[in-house]
């Protein structure tokens, strides 16, 4: 019993100290500083840590051993890596006027004249290697070249000469020197047939106009009664409209007129009755001058008719 009163207070003791508040117990204030804390607590401690720096081997015999038979057989080797010490250049002032600098005004050769020039300093370049000969004339000869005497110029000669028929001996075993294909450059065709501003992977579809890709006359959605707005109502209203006014007026012209009404029953007249006196004869000459002249009258009105109903045609 004795030992089990004791065993009770030392629990009671360690649930007190733990239901402390946070101020008396440093471990659960947060961040402390050593005068918060007492000296040497955190040596009781068991502290969590990240570190920034990789940890270093375990030092054990094995790695020991390893180590001292490495340095062994490099000092048999006489392999000796040592560390070369690397130095900075110094850099003058007068050395960066020195360098070429970059021309920012615009070229007056154009670029198909630049690949000539660059293709015959090639060309030449392999005919001095054949042939041994350089000419202080040439123009392709940069101005920083010094002149050689002839004795040397004669001896290059005879050494590439010599180099030549030994290679042309040994044709028949190894490969020998591709030609090279000769450039024509024609100056005279236009832009247009030399090169092609659009590039091939571009599609014709990004070709088009603005107008022709937002070009909605005959690209009509179709639409239900329910989702049209008051703008298609009103414009389906002003086309039937207008299609009615057109079958309209190609009836009127199908219609007859007045003067052919009129000419059509002096027609009828003329055919039960015979003209028997002069006062008759001349009242039907004045009747059909009068025909004539209606005629006449309505006949440009027919045309501004029909004009007007091949406008109308959709």
């Amino acid at each position: 019993e004795k030992s089990q009163l004791r065993l009770q207070q030392k629990i009671k003791k360690a649930e007190q100290e733990l239901l402390l508040p946070s101020n008396l117990r440093w471990q659960f204030a947060g961040e402390t500083n050593a005068g918060v804390r007492p000296s040497n607590s955190l040596l009781e401690e068991h502290l969590q840590f990240d570190h920034i720096s990789r940890p270093p081997p375990l030092i054990t015999d094995e790695t020991t051993t390893t180590l001292e038979g490495l340095i062994k057989q490099r000092i048999k080797d006489k392999v000796f890596d040592d560390v070369e010490r690397k130095v900075k250049p110094k850099e003058q002032p007068f050395e960066f006027r020195r360098r070429i600098m970059l021309e920012s005004e615009k070229s007056k050769i154009g670029l198909a004249e630049v690949y000539e020039q660059e293709y015959l300093k090639q060309q030449q370049k392999q005919k001095e290697q054949e042939i041994g000969t350089t000419t202080a004339t040439d123009a392709f000869v940069s101005a920083g070249e010094t002149e050689e005497n002839e004795t040397r110029r004669e001896i290059r000669r005879q050494i590439r000469s010599l180099f030549r028929k030994l290679d042309s001996l040994s044709a028949f075993h190894y490969t020998p020197c591709t030609p090279t294909p000769e450039v024509k450059i024609l100056t005279n065709l236009p832009a247009v047939t030399v090169e092609e501003v659009v590039p091939d992977s571009v599609s014709d579809m990004k070709l088009l106009a603005p107008e022709e890709v937002f070009n909605t006359r005959n690209k009509k959605v179709l639409q239900d009664k329910g989702e049209r707005t008051k703008t298609d109502r009103k414009r389906a209203r002003r086309l039937k409209k207008k299609k009615q006014k057109f079958i309209q007026s190609n009836m009127k012209l199908n219609e007859p007129n007045k003067a052919t009404k009129r000419k059509s029953e002096i027609e009828a007249r003329e055919d039960g009755k015979s003209l028997k006196s002069s006062t008759k004869f001349f009242e039907r000459l004045q009747e059909k001058n009068e025909l004539q002249m209606i005629q006449k009258k309505a006949k440009p009105i027919i045309i501004q008719q029909a004009n007007l109903a091949k406008k109308l045609k959709l």
